[in-house]
């Protein structure tokens, strides 16, 4: 992984308002600045985006809310890294909520393509975790311990247990895949084993059913033998069934006649019954036409007078809707005088709606002119802080360009004491030459030279240190115009609501001005509706035509009064014209109903006579029928009889069925059980190699033989570290297995990672070493670990950090550190070295400064 970008907010002791670190022109840096101004919280801020964890995580009554800087309610950190040549976004949000509710949390997970960043993290906090884990390939606790050496934990692979020492390198390594193998071949050899398993329960099944082969042989034998015997009985009772289907099928054709015979018998009689009621209807029908007959006269009077009534009523009619015309019209006309009146009213209302806010417009003009006057001597001011502003610019070019010339000075004067440091070791050989004529040197002159470079280096550590405190002074003249620059960008920036303001009212002052313009319009026009209103033109027109309507409507009032009393008499005579109709016809009608009546007596005489007929032949057939009584009852019993053989045939049949299928289990049984004994014999044999896999996968198989490849190479990384950092005085060596007590039951070593170091005083374990010591061993073991996975292929590990350590040393030992930190830095993209010790600030080719304001901590790269 290598680092990108890092942006922040409200993060710790960083606000809203931090420039992002920029680490691409970065290979070597030292980070520095004051305790608690925000050094370490730029790593946790890396270590938060990534894995949502801090320094401080899993520490008892620390919360995550309590990385939000203080008073604010939410907090981000966008991290941009590269692995394998692609770019990644990482951006991780934390909001507070209000009562008891959890805070919120979100995560983007973006990948760099063509156009920009997209997002590959899928929905969720938790998918998208999941996606960075898989990216990385790493998870929090094996990333610092290794590529992340964080203040104080410096010892974190170191103090570990041997066994979690080789478990943590073993996922550094990339071994984990051999677990998962481990695992998967466990678990296949457990599915083989629960396959044996069960395919001896089936074969113990076959071997249980093919004892009782014997048995089924003569279940079979017996089922044939009932099956032959109910067969002979069904043969037999056929023959009888059929004798008595014969008889029952006269006794049902003879009662099929009989019932055709008594329904025609029931339809004669209900016939008759029915033309003796027609008769009598036909005889009612001529007695009212005689009637009607002699009512001649009347009948005719009363529909003349009936026709005279209708042609009065539609006169009548006529009349009453042309008076509901006349009543629509002279309605309409009333609305119409009525919409006149209330429009001309509307428009002299919104006209008096309309004047009242221009009025306001107006008056809020002359306000505005007022403070407008107010405001023109402030605007001036802030013209002074821009040129104010301009000028501590410009002084802070100047002092960053002399903070750097100092620097490029001290630079030259290390390299000119690191020169004159190695020709005083070459004159304090035996062998020492002349640089000029290159023979051996006598002791006079080479003391002189030694004097004279002695000399030339006690002055240029003069000069070196008199320009380290005028480094320091420019420094804090940097750091106070940065202040002063963000003091005033900040009032500046509260000068822009001051043009806004200004711009604000100028419109104001423009608006009311139109305002006061239109304002008097109005008020004409309102002048002019008001005497329209007055004087009611619009509506005296409508008003004159209505007269003549009025008159009409009074006279259609008085003619229609008659139309009711002229309605009930007709209604008194609605019987009039179907009565005359029944008259017309009456003649002809009575003549029709006087032939029918005749011949409905005729047909009357027929029925009679069938009936009779008919009773005759039913008397015949009941005769008969007594004859065959039985019959279907004993026909029905022997068909019952037919049916419970069958149904002992059936089950005759199923069990022959169910022995001779039996009988082919236990067939199947023999072919199946040796099938069985194959099938187990292979799964045991798979079961086998697997168990051997599981073996090999496992933390003493390939992962322990990888470890001990890798180890002495580690080892030799430490060695050449501790050998430059403690001048030749320290070395380590790992041994990662260890025999067994003797009371130990198995001869196999332990799995271990012993660290044994071994230094003037003789050879002891890690762990009884502390101080300044035990930090350079931690030092050298863990840059070890980190260089070698650099430099293997794959890996993800391209970005060291060292925080804090060197406080424990001496001036010697931290000079050694740096030369060591030198050494490696081809080995890594990039590398962050924390301290606050000045003597090393400046000690790498890049400083990047921390420092605390009052509005939070800013980030400076120099």
């Amino acid at each position: 992984m290598i680092p990108r970008l890092l942006r922040l907010k409200n993060f710790l002791s960083y606000g809203d308002e931090v420039e992002p670190l920029d680490f691409d022109p970065i290979h070597l840096a030292c980070l520095s600045g004051n305790n608690g101004h925000g050094k370490s919280a730029l790593l946790d801020a890396i270590l938060w985006a990534l894995w949502g964890e801090s320094r401080a995580s899993g520490r008892q009554n620390v919360k995550p809310l309590d990385l939000i800087n203080h008073g604010r309610r939410d907090m981000e950190v966008e991290f941009r890294f590269d692995i394998e040549g692609q770019t990644y976004l990482v951006l991780r949000r934390l909001e507070a909520r209000g009562g008891q509710q959890s805070p919120l949390t979100t995560l983007s997970f973006q990948i760099q393509r063509e156009g920009g960043f997209t997002s590959i993290g899928g929905d969720g906090v938790r998918e998208a975790q999941r996606v960075i884990d898989e990216t990385l390939k790493i998870d929090h606790e094996t990333f610092i311990n290794s590529a992340f050496i964080l203040q104080g934990r410096a010892d974190e692979f170191t103090r570990q247990a041997p066994r979690k020492r080789k478990e943590i390198l073993a996922n550094l390594l990339g071994l984990t895949i051999y677990s998962e193998l481990e695992d998967k071949a466990r678990q296949e050899a457990r599915r083989y084993e629960e396959r044996i398993e069960i395919r001896n329960n089936d074969l113990s099944a076959c071997e249980r059913e093919i004892a009782l082969q014997d048995q089924y042989q003569a279940e079979l034998a017996a089922a044939i033998e009932d099956l032959d015997r109910i067969d002979a009985r069904l043969v037999n009772q056929g023959q009888e069934i059929e004798r008595l289907d014969e008889l029952a099928q006269q006794e049902r054709d003879l009662q099929s006649e009989r019932k055709r015979l008594a329904e025609d018998q029931r339809k004669a009689e209900a016939d008759l019954k029915g033309l003796t009621d027609s008769i009598a209807k036909v005889q009612q029908r001529i007695n009212d036409l005689e009637s009607i007959q002699r009512r001649e006269q009347a009948i005719i009077a009363a529909y003349e007078r009936y026709h005279q009534l209708s042609a009065s009523r539609d006169q009548l009619v006529a009349q009453v809707n042309e008076l509901a015309g006349l009543r629509s019209h002279h309605a309409i006309k009333q609305r119409e005088v009525e919409r006149l009146h209330n429009q001309l009213a509307i428009r002299i209302s919104t006209t008096n709606a309309q004047i009242e806010p221009l009025r306001q417009t107006a008056q809020a003009g002359e306000r505005a002119e007022v403070e407008l006057s107010i405001l023109a001597a402030r605007e001036e001011e802030r013209g002074h802080l821009q040129t104010r502003l301009h000028d501590l610019r410009d002084q802070l070019n100047t002092l960053t360009a002399e903070r750097q010339g100092l620097t490029t000075t001290i630079k030259t004067i290390e390299e000119t004491q690191k020169n004159l440091r190695e020709r005083v070791e070459l004159l304090k050989r035996e062998d020492a030459q002349c640089p000029v004529c290159r023979r051996p040197m006598d002791g006079k002159l080479r003391n002189e030279i030694l004097d004279r470079f002695r000399q030339d280096w006690a002055d240029q550590s003069n000069r070196k240190k008199e320009l380290e405190r005028t480094l320091k002074e420019t420094a804090g003249r940097i750091a106070q115009i940065n202040q002063r620059i963000h003091d005033d960008e900040i009032e500046y920036k509260h000068g822009e609501q001051l043009v806004q303001r200004i711009g604000g009212l100028k419109g104001i002052v423009q608006q009311a001005g139109q305002a006061r313009a239109l304002l008097e319009e109005m008020r004409v026009q309102l002048a002019s509706l008001e005497a329209e209103h007055a004087a009611g033109v619009p509506w005296r027109e409508l008003e004159v035509s209505l007269a003549p309507v009025h008159q009409r409507i009074g006279e259609l009032e008085a003619a229609t009064g008659e139309l009711p009393q002229t309605s009930a008499e007709l209604e008194r005579l609605k019987e009039a014209p179907n009565d005359r109709q029944k008259l017309l016809s009456a003649g002809e009608a009575l003549t029709d109903a006087r032939s029918r009546l005749e011949v409905e007596t005729r047909r009357q005489d027929q029925l009679n006579q069938q009936i009779v007929a008919v009773g005759a032949r039913i008397a015949v057939i009941d005769a008969r029928l007594g004859e065959l009584a039985g019959a279907a009852s004993r026909l029905e019993q022997a068909k019952a009889v037919q049916r419970e053989l069958a149904r002992q045939r059936d089950e005759a049949l199923e069990k022959r069925s169910a022995a001779q299928q039996k009988v082919n289990v236990v067939a199947d049984r023999k072919r199946q059980a040796e099938e069985l004994r194959k099938d187990i014999e292979s799964a045991r044999i798979e079961s086998g190699y697997l168990r051997e896999l599981v073996n090999c996968f496992g933390p003493k198989g390939v992962q322990a033989m990888l470890i001990e490849q890798v180890a002495p190479e580690i080892q030799e990384y430490a060695n050449q570290l501790l050998d430059l950092i403690s001048d030749g005085r320290m070395q380590v060596q790992f041994q990662t297995q260890r025999a067994r007590s003797g009371s130990s039951s198995t001869d196999d070593p332990i799995e271990t990672l012993d660290i044994i170091v071994s230094d003037e005083l003789g050879t002891r374990p890690y762990e009884l070493f502390s101080g300044g010591e035990a930090f350079r061993i931690n030092f050298a073991i863990r840059i070890a670990i980190s260089k070698l996975l650099a430099r293997r292929a794959g890996t993800r590990l391209q970005f060291l950090v060292i925080d804090e350590g060197f406080g424990s040393q001496d001036a010697a030992g931290r000079q050694r550190l740096v030369e060591a930190i030198n050494s490696i830095a081809d080995s890594f993209e990039k590398i962050l070295v924390v301290t606050h010790v000045d003597e090393l600030k400046d000690a790498f080719p890049t400083r990047i400064e921390v420092v605390k304001g009052a509005n939070g901590s800013q980030i400076y790269v120099h």
